[in-house]
């Protein structure tokens, strides 16, 4: 009786196991190199160069004030009180800038991400996967 009932359990998974595989109708999965992407595609090129381009200018920026700022408190002619608040303007310019490059870097990736997805969702109709 016992070897009925767990044929009869055998018999039952290997029916069920006929259920689970996966049907062409379902659709293929396709596998998505991020990295090969990033390398090759023309748009994250440019705008990894423009990325580049741009933290490059902000840290010349900050090379210049530095530099300034060494010589505001080299100079004589000023008061302590002057001191500071061209330090503090020279911060704030370099805060503005900042906030420009992370806005523009931020716009960058948004952008060539949307792109990608895009592409990927285009590709994906083209070859017929879900």
């Amino acid at each position: 009786m016992n070897n009925k009932i767990n044929l009869a359990i055998v018999f039952t998974l290997v029916m069920s196991l006929g259920v689970f595989q996966p049907s062409k109708a379902a659709g293929e999965i396709g596998i998505i190199d991020n990295a090969k992407i990033l390398e090759k595609y023309p748009a994250s090129l440019e705008a990894q160069k423009k990325i580049t381009d741009a933290r490059e200018g902000l840290q010349k920026t900050f090379t210049t004030l530095a530099t300034d700022l060494d010589k505001v408190k080299q100079d004589k002619a000023l008061t302590e009180a002057q001191k500071t608040e061209k330090a503090k303007v020279a911060q704030a310019k370099l805060e503005v800038d900042k906030k420009k490059v992370d806005s523009m870097i931020s716009n960058l990736r948004n952008d060539l991400e949307a792109k990608i997805l895009k592409a990927i969702s285009d590709e994906a109709a083209n070859q017929s996967y879900h």
